[in-house]
């Protein structure tokens, strides 16, 4: 089953097929414009790597929340 050229962050990816071959349960992915495909492999590693340090940090926060209702029986959300 062929499938149609992946895209990565909006960009088409030429020269690039994808096979899904049943048989093995692999996919098979056959990439006729090198230079292009090492240069997306690189920009999703630096990009991964960037959201590897986003999410390091955003395990540092410690977050602390308080719910309170006043009188209509609303609920108050505070968080520090």
């Amino acid at each position: 089953m062929k499938k149609p050229p992946e895209r990565a962050a909006g960009k088409e990816v030429r020269g690039m097929d994808m096979y899904a071959v049943p048989e093995c349960g692999c996919l098979k992915i056959s990439v006729t414009n090198i230079n292009e495909f090492n240069n997306l492999l690189q920009e999703a590693k630096t990009e991964a790597a960037q959201l590897n340090q986003t999410i390091q940090r955003l395990n540092s926060f410690r977050l602390d929340i308080q719910f309170s209702t006043d009188q209509a029986g609303d609920i108050d959300a505070a968080s520090s």
